[in-house]
């Protein structure tokens, strides 16, 4: 399967094998299917997420030295 950057996944989706979740898209159920385009604040949440996730783990290397 290929899930491509910027995809979103939802919790509880199967993705089959050779499925394609392209860049942009939603893809729910089981098996997941690519359901509608993401909205540029949900884009924007997965980005912020992402960087959030990056300065704790910053924090927690440095702490941990």
């Amino acid at each position: 399967a290929v899930i491509e950057a910027g995809a979103m996944v939802g919790a509880g989706a199967l993705v089959s094998p050779r499925s394609v979740i392209p860049s942009g898209h939603l893809a729910l159920g089981q098996p997941a299917r690519v359901v509608r385009p993401l909205r540029p604040e949900e884009i924007e949440r997965l980005r912020s997420t992402a960087d959030n996730y990056c300065e704790l783990a910053r924090a927690y290397r440095a702490s941990a030295a």
